[in-house]
């Protein structure tokens, strides 16, 4: 009886550090985006890019732990990751808003009831 407490009490605990080790792992590339400077010829649009390329992350990551991401939405964020790189402000705003929305369909479309099935 004592092992199998012991055990248990092992597999919580290894369970808890992989989750804060998750957590904590998810949250890098946002707060790398937040480092980044933006020049200060075009600061507004930057910083409104870095907002919404933040949120298309973290919709992207929900839409990804509900196993509802569509390739649509992962391909929109890649696409805003670039323009940001590229300092195209516009069109990383643009893309990552388009990530934001089709992560949130696919989320919405994983609460839809199944086909029912058919009558024979």
């Amino acid at each position: 009886m004592i092992l199998h407490k012991k055990t248990i009490i092992r597999e919580r605990c290894a369970s808890g550090i992989a989750r804060a080790f998750v957590a904590a792992f998810m949250l890098l590339p946002i707060a790398g985006h937040a480092a980044a400077s933006c020049p200060e010829s075009s600061l507004e649009q930057c910083k409104t890019a870095e907002r919404a390329l933040q949120e298309a992350e973290l919709a992207v990551r929900a839409a990804a732990s509900k196993k509802a991401l569509w390739t649509t939405a992962d391909d929109a964020l890649k696409q805003a990751k670039a323009a940001f790189t590229r300092a195209d402000y516009a069109a990383a705003a643009a893309a990552a808003a388009e990530a934001t929305e089709q992560a949130r369909l696919g989320i919405a479309q994983s609460t839809y009831p199944p086909f029912p099935a058919l009558k024979q």
